[in-house]
């Protein structure tokens, strides 16, 4: 026979849940649920209905990442974080070894 702490125990722990007043998504307010700048695509993504408005969204979710990292290389170069000599011994090491 259970007692009242065993199916307790068995019931899926409790997460909270709201929904979005602007929108039916749901999201968790909880550490592993969803930002809110992953919100906020998931609602302008909604609105994408035909794969050639999917494509121009890849395209610039792409171009907007390939500018950041390409600000972020520049950077590195102006200070001397990167340099052809570093590039060199970067080829040149066994990486298996490490």
């Amino acid at each position: 026979m259970k007692d009242k702490n065993d199916s307790q125990q068995a019931q899926e722990p409790e997460v909270a849940y709201q929904s979005s007043p602007s929108n039916d998504i749901a999201y968790s307010n909880n550490e592993e649920g969803l930002n809110p700048s992953q919100i906020h695509l998931l609602r302008l993504f909604s609105i994408n209905k035909t794969t050639e408005s999917e494509a121009e969204l890849k395209e610039a979710l792409f171009d907007f990442y390939y500018h950041k990292l390409k600000q972020k290389e520049d950077e590195m170069w102006a200070t001397g974080a990167m340099s052809q000599e570093l590039l060199d011994r970067i080829n040149n090491t066994d990486l298996h070894k490490l």
